[in-house]
């Protein structure tokens, strides 16, 4: 192919700001076309999905922040932090879409103006003690994110924008440190609307997960952990799975001064039923996906921490770096 060159000069300005536990912080950034995309030559790998580049294609220029910040009370142990970030694109790469009376698509990439994208998440850790033995902690949280971009097919254009929303909800009983008890729901939910919502169709997604973990820590340099996990996909077509039940389990032994060493034995999908199920969605398609994963193992492991670095609790799916 005949060879391209392309010269660009930008200037990327980037600014932050931190004053407590609040940080603020802007950048530009700057993303040349990759080689693929430039090329003319048509990639005919997969012969019903068939790509042109463009050698036309300009730089993309991005203006991009970040808001967050966090408030903690040593003395209730209460934690709420909040972020936003997002970006505005110039020159965002695109794929025009044709497909024939065959069905076989050909795409070509193309600059857009106007596109950008925003995410967001806040946390909020309450913890109540009814008694020095008996604490309880609540945990609810939400992340989303939001963008705009376009879509292009056999003509006909249409702005696209794409709203995820992920609630959570966790609940904590603690008995001296030697029972844990924590339950957590996370709903998620996903859309897609169009414009043109006469020639393209609203897609909506949504999903479930709940998990129950029990640690026990007795008796003493004993470590007993179960960590249950349910997935639910309602929408999925027939044919696939939509709920999965994956259930981990392991024993740990603590020994030597200071309970420094610790051997495990952990069992990864003890009813050795573990799928990978989800529903994902683009520009003009909507995939349903189940993929055959690692099943039922089990595995043993020796960890020595070093005096200096010892310390804390040992088990729960927070704090231990082999549990799955």
């Amino acid at each position: 192919n005949a060879s391209i060159t392309q010269k660009f000069n930008f200037v990327t300005p980037s600014l932050s700001i931190n004053r407590g536990r609040i940080n603020l912080s802007y950048n530009a950034n700057i993303q040349e076309p990759d080689a693929t995309n430039l090329q003319q030559i048509i990639d005919i790998s997969n012969r019903f999905y068939q790509q042109f580049g463009n050698p036309s294609l300009q730089p993309t220029y991005s203006h991009n922040f970040n808001l967050g910040g966090s408030k903690y009370d040593a003395k209730t142990g209460n934690i709420i932090s909040a972020f936003i970030g997002g970006g505005f694109v110039n020159n965002a790469v695109m794929r025009e879409t044709t497909i024939d009376k065959n069905g076989i698509q050909t795409t070509r990439p193309i600059n857009v103006d106007g596109t950008y994208r925003f995410n967001g998440s806040m946390n909020y850790t309450y913890q109540y003690k009814f008694n020095k033995d008996f604490k309880l902690s609540f945990k609810p949280g939400l992340y989303g994110n939001f963008g705009k971009s376009f879509i292009s097919v056999n003509g006909l254009r249409s702005g696209q924008n794409s709203l995820a929303l992920t609630p959570g909800l966790s609940l904590g009983l603690n008995y001296m440190d030697k029972i844990e008890l924590n339950q957590r729901y996370t709903q998620s939910y996903r859309q897609t609307t169009y414009r043109d919502n006469t020639t393209y169709k609203n897609i909506y997604v949504l999903s479930h997960s709940i998990e129950s973990e029990v640690v026990i820590r007795m008796p003493k340099h004993f470590v007993w952990e179960n960590l249950v996990n349910y997935s639910y996909n309602p929408q999925v077509t027939q044919g696939i799975r939509k709920s999965v039940v994956k259930w981990n389990a392991g024993i740990n032994y603590l020994f030597l001064k200071d309970d420094q060493a610790q051997i495990k034995l952990s069992v990864f999908d003890l009813l050795n039923q573990n799928i990978s199920v989800y529903r994902s969605t683009g520009e003009n398609y909507l995939i349903d996906t189940q993929n055959s994963t690692l099943t039922r193992y089990y595995m043993l492991t020796f960890t020595y921490n070093l005096k200096n670095f010892s310390g804390g609790k040992v088990g729960g799916k927070e704090r231990s770096m082999f549990f799955f």
